[in-house]
């Protein structure tokens, strides 16, 4: 349900960087459903995940380097659209 207002919000927006959240929600999106219909593969991908402690701090620092890159971007391109002209 988060998706949706996530994806209005980045719709038609001029920044390329929009398209980094838009992939992540649509990546959700496909496994919400996916667990929605087999929840028994969720408990076992999170079984998978916390079964070694390196195997989930690397995928907590992959989310962390995700989510600094969607920052960085568009930090970097809100700074270009505010000296952009007007229409």
């Amino acid at each position: 349900l988060a998706a949706c207002p996530v994806l209005n919000a980045a719709f038609l927006q001029p920044p390329q960087s929009r398209l980094l959240l838009a992939l992540l929600m649509y990546v959700w999106v496909l496994l919400g459903l996916f667990w929605v219909g087999m929840p028994f593969t969720l408990r076992d991908q999170i079984a998978w995940a916390t079964a070694k402690e390196g195997r989930f701090r690397s995928l907590c620092l992959g989310g962390a380097v995700y989510g600094a890159v969607i920052l960085g971007c568009a930090l970097a391109f809100w700074g270009g659209l505010a000296a952009s002209p007007a229409h």
